[in-house]
């Protein structure tokens, strides 16, 4: 879960929310918005612990065609796009460092070798995934107590620009959730390994759960420390656009050149963690979608190390074009409008489910509480955004319709795991 978004989307978004009190708001409602979802993907990947869970219970439940609209916006927004961010952020953030290399080849790069890595050993990949997690949230605490505690210059935030604050209802502060909503996106990746997860119905609920609250509490910590930095209506470089390096330039104030620079490669080091974690997970969908009949089978061929390395392969192949994408700010609406539309299917698809069932393997606490909360704070984001921002809806929409037109030249014949719904 920890990943690009912490470190860009508040630099982003600061300046249009206009207030801490709004900044932090925004981050406690993606967070709900985070833990009614994962209530929720808990359940299914509890229910059905298969490579793509997801996929597979929206298939069961709303028939292959929507299982296919679901699996493919997973992979295509929530793994490919949003890979392609994440290595634009690094590339961002290593601007100031090899000025002398064009981002797009740092970011294009910086994918093809995590790819190679993945694509080849599944044990050595796993291993750096874990080492890197324990760095994030080492990292993000030092950053998060330590700048709490630096004395600020008043330079850095005394200069305030004539943005309005917009109210905590508003369409801008829907937007704001919808893009924050991307940095808590990870919260069902956990699902799409959850056939190779041991005692998935024990571990995939803590798994999923635990980190929701250990990311939020850490998310609302580094923000804060943000804030004691630089004002939201100060975060603009010096052309006047809102900061995407915001970690980097918030270290540099709190903690002087020195160890700010140490800290930005800290970042830079997490961003990569991020992106190898889901580059690993995104494979598995593809695979399973293709083991499933609903992308050519060659995809769901396994290497001799059992890895997944055409799935691998290509969604790295994919990522090419969102790498040429011209801002992030725009491919992060894109990606969070749509991850939001997909991720309501999950919670439909736990409603039906429970309607079906003969008996529930794992049970969220308060149900039907926590699905009701989710879609009704996701139709309320997802008209926020259209209303703040109608061509990214317009694109969206678009791409929904795409995706099925597709589906009868990519399609074969839906086979899916024995069923335990009526």
């Amino acid at each position: 879960m920890i990943g690009s978004g912490i470190f860009s989307i508040t630099g982003l978004w600061g300046p249009s929310l206009g207030s801490g009190t709004n900044l932090i708001l925004a981050w406690v409602f993606g967070g709900l918005l985070a833990l009614a979802g994962a209530l929720t993907v808990a359940e299914l990947a509890a229910q059905r612990p298969e490579r793509g869970a997801l996929y597979v219970a929206a298939c069961e439940t709303m028939g292959p065609a929507m299982g296919f609209l679901n699996g493919t916006v997973t992979v295509l927004v929530g793994y490919v796009a949003a890979n392609a961010y994440i290595a634009g952020v690094i590339a961002a953030y290593l601007q100031p460092i090899i000025p002398w290399c064009h981002p797009v080849i740092v970011a294009t790069s910086i994918v093809v070798l995590l790819t190679l890595v993945h694509a080849r050993w599944l044990h050595a990949g796993a291993r750096l995934n874990d080492l890197m997690s324990a760095l994030k949230i080492i990292l993000l605490l030092i950053f998060a107590v330590a700048g709490l505690f630096m004395a600020v210059e008043p330079a850095s935030t005394s200069t305030q620009l004539n943005t309005a604050t917009p109210a905590p209802w508003s369409a801008v502060m829907g937007a704001a959730v919808v893009a924050i909503s991307f940095a808590y996106l990870g919260w069902g990746a956990a699902a799409d390994v959850a056939g190779e997860i041991k005692k998935p119905q024990r571990n995939l609920p803590l798994a999923i759960l635990g980190s929701i609250a250990v990311v939020t509490t850490l998310y609302v910590l580094v923000n804060l420390a943000f804030i004691h930095a630089i004002d939201p209506a100060n975060m603009v470089d010096a052309n006047g656009e809102p900061m995407a390096n915001i970690g980097s330039e918030a270290a540099h104030i709190l903690f002087g050149p020195t160890i700010g620079q140490l800290m930005t490669f800290g970042i830079i080091a997490v961003l990569i963690s991020t992106l190898s974690t889901m580059i690993f997970a995104g494979g598995r969908v593809i695979m399973a979608m293709a083991t499933y009949g609903q992308l050519p089978r060659s995809l769901s061929q396994q290497s001799s190390r059992s890895v997944p390395a055409r799935a691998i392969t290509m969604q790295m192949i994919l990522c090419f074009p969102f790498l040429w994408l011209p801002t992030l700010g725009s491919l992060l609406e894109y990606i969070g409008l749509l991850i939001t539309i997909c991720s309501a299917m999950s919670g439909a698809a736990v409603l039906i489910r429970r309607r079906r069932l003969k008996r529930v393997i794992w049970s969220m606490p308060l149900y039907p509480i926590p699905v009701v909360v989710f879609l009704a704070l996701s139709t309320w984001l997802a008209i926020s955004a259209t209303i703040a921002a109608p061509i990214t809806a317009i694109y969206s929409g678009l791409t929904l319709v795409v995706i099925l037109a597709c589906r009868p030249v990519l399609h074969w014949k839906t086979e899916l795991p024995p069923s335990e719904i009526n």
